[in-house]
């Protein structure tokens, strides 16, 4: 019994000390090594009921509708979907990648001013037709006569190029 006790014990030496000199190597690695920061964009958390996509503006319906904003200046066009960077839980009506999509933009493709929007902090700089940028969507049901249209509601949006 004696001797199981002191082969644990110097088994027991050798882990502790095989450890104690990784972690010097990992420390010394890390010191050699230049402070380089990730390049890798942090995410934020989708919404529930969102989706976050890359698109493209292809065109652009030149509409108005009567009342609000978008009675100023337009407010729908067809984005296709460059990339889909992720779903919040319960997004209704999947999107797929290269899909053309109907898109609605709360704040309109014009730049946001204080004409259209008095009250609003954060500026948009407006979309035109071949501008990518980044989103997240909500799916949204317009009922037509005896179908249903789906369309996709942007709230905001980063401008890429």
């Amino acid at each position: 019994m004696k001797v199981m006790r002191i082969i644990l014990l110097v088994v027991l030496a050798c882990c502790m000390a095989c450890s104690a000199q990784a972690d010097k190597t990992m420390r010394d690695e890390r010191q050699q090594r230049p402070n380089i920061k990730p390049t890798v964009e942090r995410q934020t958390q989708i919404a529930p009921g969102r989706c976050r996509i890359v698109g493209t503006l292809v065109e652009i319906d030149s509409t108005l509708d009567t009342g609000g904003p978008c009675s100023k200046a337009p407010c729908r066009g067809i984005v296709r979907v460059d990339s889909i960077l992720g779903y919040g839980s319960a997004f209704g009506n999947p999107i797929s990648l290269n899909a053309k999509i109907n898109v609605k933009f709360a704040f309109t493709l014009a730049p946001t001013t204080r004409d259209l929007f008095p009250n609003m902090t954060v500026q948009l700089p407006g979309l035109y037709i071949g501008a990518s940028f980044k989103t997240d969507l909500e799916s949204q049901n317009d009922m037509g006569v005896g179908e249903r249209h789906y369309f996709y509601l942007a709230q905001g949006y980063t401008k890429l190029n």
